[in-house]
Order: structure tokens, then sequence, then C-alpha cells
């Protein structure tokens, strides 16, 4: 114990030695002793791989430095005996190496280098060398040990200057930390205003676009009745909605209604498909044509449904589709009738799908409509195919 305290105030005395000392070049002598102190302190803490390092670079810096040479060759000894102790001789044995490269002529560098390198001589104990070693350095060091309240002033400096650095880095992470904080909420707060904007912006927008869907239907609904009112003086709601036929006594059976209020009904859909021509907003024409979508009267809904195709194909075919199903015959042959007059690939691809038709009218409707669609050049291939073939079984008398 008394040895290692004996070693710590020859770093001491090192210390202050290198610190004290008159420089030839302050630029290179300030780096050198950079890496020299850092060894010593090293050194004093315990840390001796660490201090072998900085030593090592101090050395390489300036070689010629006896001061920086005896405290490198110390630190390689200690280190070295470290390892011996512990029986790792390999890791032991480049220590030596360098300390003998620095003091070739000291006697028990030699002799402990000779002990580390020779397997038959490790047994011997290193002790009585490494003693003689440390009382020679001992020797060097003993007119400098009244310096130590220097170093350990320079120690307590240290020790302060780092405890000053904690502490402002502590109060620096604070600050981060409180920044983070305040950005996080200022972000919150600033996102659900622009949220809130948001919405009330898209809620304008929206309550703008209805006001033009609504003005539009307006507009429409005035311009319907305009001209309905110089078709008939009168209300025709009080008049039966029942629907009664006649068929034409030519042989193709032509549906004619005798009713005046159907009559006068399907022609307001076939005005008004007309009046929405130009029309944009699919919404505003299929609210113009849904109580005509929901009459009863066949002729009136499959004319709605042909009027309301060119806004919302998928609909106007849905509703076809299901007066095609119905069991009255009148709903389905103006089902028939307003697929012809459509006469696009998709009406005539649902036209083919009415299957094992029996009913005369219904046939001799579907007969005009595929002839009528075998004219459209637009139709593929395959689906003239199939309206040749099916109008080939309708002419043989087949469904």
């Amino acid at each position: 114990m008394n040895i290692k305290k004996k070693l710590c105030l020859a770093a001491a005395v090192f210390f202050v030695l290198a610190l004290t000392g008159n420089a030839q070049d302050e630029n290179a002598q300030d780096e050198n002793m950079d890496y020299f102190n850092r060894g010593v302190v090293n050194y004093i803490r315990g840390d001796l791989p660490q201090a072998v390092e900085n030593l090592q670079k101090a050395y390489s810096q300036n070689p010629d430095d006896t001061k920086i040479q005896t405290f490198y060759l110390k630190t390689l000894v200690e280190t070295g005996t470290q390892l011996y102790e512990r029986g790792e001789y390999e890791q032991a044995k480049p220590h030596f190496e360098k300390a003998l490269q620095l003091s070739p002529e000291n006697k028990e560098v030699e002799k402990m280098y000779s002990i580390i390198t020779d397997s038959e001589k490790r047994d011997v104990a290193m002790t009585p060398a490494l003693e003689s070693f440390r009382k020679e350095q001992e020797k060097l060091i003993s007119g400098y040990l009244k310096q130590k309240d220097v170093f350990d002033k320079i120690i307590a400096k240290l020790d302060t200057e780092r405890d000053s650095l904690k502490k402002i880095i502590k109060e620096r992470e604070e600050t981060i930390k409180n920044d983070i904080i305040r950005f996080v909420i200022i972000a919150a707060i600033t996102a659900f205003i622009a949220g809130i904007l948001l919405l009330g912006i898209l809620f304008l927008w929206y309550r703008k676009k209805e006001g033009l869907k609504t003005d539009a239907l307006l507009s429409h609904q005035e311009s319907i009745i305009k001209k309905m009112q110089s078709f008939s003086a009168a209300s025709d709601r009080t008049a039966s909605d029942s629907a009664s036929f006649k068929i034409d006594s030519s042989e193709r059976g032509v549906i004619t209604d005798i009713n005046t209020s159907i009559r006068k009904r399907a022609k307001r859909v076939e005005m008004l498909e007309k009046d929405l021509r130009d029309e944009k907003d699919p919404e505003v024409a299929e609210k113009l044509l849904q109580q005509y979508i929901n009459d009863d009267n066949n002729r009136i809904k499959a004319n709605a449904a042909k009027a309301l195709y060119p806004h919302n194909s998928q609909k106007a075919l849905e509703i076809l589709a299901e007066m095609l199903l119905n069991y009255d015959k009148w709903m389905r042959t103006s089902a028939v009738w307003a697929l012809g007059e459509i006469s696009t690939e998709k009406a005539a691809k649902l036209l083919l799908s009415l299957k094992n038709e029996d009913d005369p009218n219904v046939k001799a409707q579907l007969t005009e409509n595929i002839e009528k669609l075998m004219d459209n050049k637009e139709l593929s291939q395959d689906t003239m195919d199939n309206l040749v073939e099916r109008l080939k079984k309708l002419k043989e008398g087949q469904s």
C-alpha cells in the first residue's frame, strides 16, 4: 500500500514538472502535454490501459522528453506486472518489450523481461526486480515530494471543472427537454386549430355544393312546371292511375295507352329526359326522376329508367333488370323496349338475359329490339353473334 502511495506521489511530481517545464514549440507542447496530463489522470484513477495509450501518444510526439519517457516506462512496467501476476504472460510480454526499448540499460527491466519470456524462469518471483525498479523510480522523484500540494490543487481544479461541466450538460438537457415539450404542445394545438378550420371549410364547401344542387333542382322544377302548364292547363292528378291496354290488330301487337293520365305522365318523363340532357350532376337528375322511377305503371317506369341511363347507367339497368323479372308481361315488355332504345353493349347483354319467355307480346317486342340492335356497329362481335342466334330462335318460334 505504501508503494502505491509513493507511485501516486511520483505521478504528481511528473505532472507538475510537465506543467512547469520550458517549451521550444508552444503549439506542439500544448498538444503533447494534453496527452501527458490525460495519462497522469488515468494512472491516478487506476485506468492503466488508458494511461499507457495516452502516454504512448505523448512519447511519440516528443521522444526526447525525459519526464514523459520516465513516466511512460513506469506505466508500462506497472501494467505488465499486473498482467504477469494474473498469469497473462503473453499479454504482459509486449509491455516489457516496450519498456526495454525505452530503457535498454535498465537491469531491472531487462531481468523482468527475461523472466516473462523464459517459461522456465516464470516460477521465479518477479517481486525483487520490481521492488528494485520501484526504488530507482522513487529516487528520481524524492526531490519533488514537496510539490504534492500543488498537484492536489490541480486535481481538485480538474474535479471542480468536471462537476461544472456536468452541471452545464444537465441544464442543457433540461432546456432541450422543455423545448421539446413546448414544441409538442404547440404542434398539437396548431394541428387541432388546423383541423377545426379544415372541418369548417369542408362544411362550408358542402353547404355551398348542396345549395348549388338545390338551386339547380329548383330551376329544373320551375322549367318543368312551366312546360307542364303549357301542356295541360288542368291538373290530372285526380285521374285514375289504372292502366288499360289494347293490342293493335297488326302482326306485331303494338301497346297503346287509352288512359289519358298515364299518357300525360309518360309525356312528362319524355320532356324531362330532354330537359336533363345537359345536366352534369347525376344526383339532380335522379331526384327529378325519382317519383317516376317509383311509379307503378310500366310505361312511366321504363321511360324514367331510360331517362336515368345517361346519368346513372348502373341504377337504370338495375331497374330494368328488375322489370324483366316481373310477373306482369307489360312490365317485361316495357323493359325490353327501353333496353332497345338505350342500345348499348350492357343493354344488349341484359336483353339477352331474358330467357324462357312465352308471352307473344314480349317476344314480339324482343324480336323488334334485337333487329334494331343489330344495326348498332359499336357492339362487340361476341354480342352481335349472340343477337343473331337469339333472333334465329325467336323466328323459329323458340323462346
